[in-house]
């Protein structure tokens, strides 16, 4: 006893569409049954047909674009023209983004000197760049970019920035060339001790600087310290001011003595302090 296999009967699109109008036909008992009828037995041919042969009967079939071929021969002689300009050199030429800082980065560790940080800067000044932007990545070497102000030459009219901090978290310092502050003549001082409160002194700045209303006051205050302790509060409050006025804040910085030291002798001698002077844009 042979068993053999069933296949399903191969139809073609003529054949299910006879079957289906035989079927409708012999089935015709009005207009409502005349139409179920048909959408029966055309349901049934169809199910007679492999997918496959569908598929590839679809796939097969050309598509027509409705849109006007004018409008394709326009668009066309339109991006001849343009290619036509661009290789003449007419157009203008694109602008391309910035994948990065905007200015040149300087990073500071626990290894820089504000002799060689200075260096530095003034290699980038060389190089026709307008600004550099300083990143501490060690938290205890905030004081350094006070000194390297402080060493950088008056050729420059060189200016700093405290920047709002990135994701990063680290203080940035933007160090800008060619830029003269204009400054009070009398302006307010501010001693900065070890025990100064950064917060403090930034909301004493903000008060000389802006009005509780949001006006202006003074153009400039002076902070004066001694020692990497007192720089780094300095450069903080001065962070603080900037972020509690909304102004932009620039300053400059520079050694400076002062009398009142007392020498190995007995008499007086000059101390040198930094004088960092903070203005409102």
């Amino acid at each position: 006893s042979s068993f053999r296999r069933w296949r399903r009967p191969r139809v073609s699109l003529c054949e299910a569409a006879a079957v289906a109008m035989s079927g409708s036909v012999s089935r015709s008992h009005g207009h409502h049954g005349r139409g179920l009828a048909t959408l029966l037995a055309t349901c049934a041919a169809l199910s007679l047909i492999p997918a496959s042969r569908m598929l590839a009967s679809f796939v097969a079939a050309p598509s027509v674009s409705r849109l006007p071929t004018r409008l394709d021969a326009r668009t066309l002689r339109r991006a001849a023209d343009d290619q036509a300009a661009a290789e003449e050199g007419d157009s203008t030429p694109a602008i391309q983004p910035i994948m990065g800082p905007l200015f040149q980065e300087l990073n500071i560790t626990n290894r820089t000197m504000p002799k060689g940080l200075m260096g530095a800067i003034v290699g980038v000044f060389n190089s026709n760049q307008k600004a550099v932007d300083v990143v501490m990545h060690d938290v205890n070497s905030k004081h350094l970019i006070v000194y390297t102000m402080c060493l950088l030459p008056d050729v420059f009219f060189p200016v700093a920035q405290a920047l709002p901090r990135q994701r990063d978290r680290r203080l940035r310092v933007r160090v800008m060339q060619g830029l003269i502050p204009e400054v009070d003549e009398e302006a307010e001082v501010f001693r900065v001790s070890k025990m100064t409160n950064v917060t403090k002194l930034g909301r004493a700045i903000q008060y000389h600087l802006v009005d509780p209303r949001g006006g202006n006051l003074a153009r400039s205050v002076k902070l004066v310290f001694q020692g990497k302790q007192t720089a780094t509060a300095a450069i903080l409050a001065i962070e603080s001011a900037t972020k509690f006025s909304g102004r932009e804040l620039v300053f400059t910085a520079r050694f400076s003595k002062e009398e009142g030291g007392t020498g190995s002798d007995g008499g007086s001698e000059p101390q040198v302090s930094i004088v960092a002077t903070v203005t409102a844009m």
